[in-house]
């Protein structure tokens, strides 16, 4: 039987990065599909990050800012963003609202389900019926996500 890796134990690898940059606790939450990722709903292939305003200026002054807007920081597998399109005006309420999940701020799924269903792409309308999936079943949240409680092992 092959040993296969979840999108959660995946993901843990790339929130090493967010704990590399040291950010201040209750400045950033992880959004885009990192809230699936953790919950093992699907894979994330990298980390989004939503921060206040005094973190973005601050990242902004000494590290380069990429996109199309000037609003992203990439760093490794995380990307940092200044605004989260029509929920640009949210990210403080998001960050408050944050869950922390082993030691991570991760948005709440009912911000995500917003942003997605906003968003109206395939991709994102599957993630929503995933999302729903795991909220409506909860034998879905125990097994390989069961190791939700707890700090991450992350490599030091």
């Amino acid at each position: 039987m092959e040993n296969s890796v979840t999108p959660c134990q995946k993901f843990v690898d790339l929130l090493v990065g967010v704990e590399a940059l040291h950010l201040p606790k209750g400045e950033y939450a992880v959004a885009g599909s990192g809230p699936l990722a953790i919950r093992n709903i699907r894979e994330a292939h990298d980390v989004d990050l939503i921060v206040k305003r005094d973190v973005w200026e601050e990242l902004a002054r000494c590290r380069t800012v990429t996109g199309r807007k000037k609003n992203c920081i990439i760093i490794g597998p995380v990307e940092i963003w200044k605004d989260w399109m029509v929920f640009t005006d949210l990210i403080d309420e998001m960050i408050d609202n944050s869950e922390e999940i082993r030691g991570f701020p991760f948005t709440k799924l009912s911000y995500v389900v917003a942003w997605k269903r906003w968003m109206g792409r395939e991709k994102d309308l599957n993630d929503i019926e995933a999302i729903e999936r795991w909220v409506n079943y909860p034998s879905l949240k125990g097994g390989a996500c069961s190791w939700l409680q707890g700090p991450l092992p992350l490599a030091r």
